[in-house]
């Protein structure tokens, strides 16, 4: 069963490509806007005021993840990329210039082994900079299988 998440405000802020012992992949460091959907779709909840930073529980296990750049002229340049994980999610405080938080964002990374997503967020990168964007992630979403009831054996020696 696939499902999707949509992450608004979001844009790239770094990537790399690992070429370890047989698992080459890219590791996309994201930013995206902390919003209720997001929260709410995750089941992370309400995060207290006196949080200023926190990690988050949650992987997804996506199959493909698509930037739409925002702004006029700029949905061409839309690019869809074979997609292992989306990870790591962080509640990050955005400061303003006297230290004073102003507002909360969003971290997380995308693992990606597909061939071309390398070269695909470096054209996107020089294309789009670090404008933001739509990310839309599909992934396979965990059914809910009911419990049954395990038959224990009877202990040796059980009075029937």
């Amino acid at each position: 069963m696939s499902d999707t998440i949509v992450f608004r405000g979001a844009y790239i802020r770094s990537f790399e490509f690992r070429n370890g012992d047989g698992d080459k992949h890219v590791r996309i460091q994201m930013t995206a806007d902390w919003s209720a959907p997001v929260c709410e779709h995750m089941e992370w909840g309400d995060v207290p005021d006196g949080f200023a930073a926190c990690d988050l529980i949650g992987k997804l296990a996506a199959s493909t993840v698509i930037f739409t750049p925002s702004g006029r002229g700029l949905k061409d340049h839309e690019i869809e990329i074979g997609a292992d994980d989306v990870s790591g999610f962080n509640l990050v405080p955005i400061k303003d210039g006297e230290g004073e938080v102003t507002g909360r964002e969003l971290r997380f990374t995308i693992k990606s082994t597909a061939n071309e997503a390398a070269a695909l967020l470096e054209c996107y990168c020089k294309q789009i900079g670090r404008g933001v964007a739509q990310l839309k992630v599909s992934f396979a979403k965990q059914e809910v299988l009911p419990l049954t009831e395990e038959k224990k054996p009877e202990p040796v020696g059980a009075e029937k």
